[in-house]
């Protein structure tokens, strides 16, 4: 059996190395402003709501907003 303290650092430690690879990243959603395709920037930009919100980037004409995750 686990102890909560453990249990936790052990998923703080997994999610950040998890969530740190591959950003930004394409997440087949078009831009609004310019029709190219979104990326989802760095996870750790999220908001915590209920859905959880990623904010996403154009890097062809830096529109920036939020998606569900």
């Amino acid at each position: 059996m686990h102890k909560l303290k453990e249990f936790n650092d052990e998923r703080v430690k997994r999610y950040s190395l998890n969530m740190s690879k591959d950003f930004p990243k394409p997440n087949g959603i078009e831009c609004p402003r310019c029709n190219s395709e979104l990326n989802d920037i760095e996870s750790k930009v999220m908001i915590m709501s209920n859905p959880p919100m990623i904010m996403v980037l154009c890097e062809k004409c830096h529109f920036k907003s939020w998606r569900y995750a």
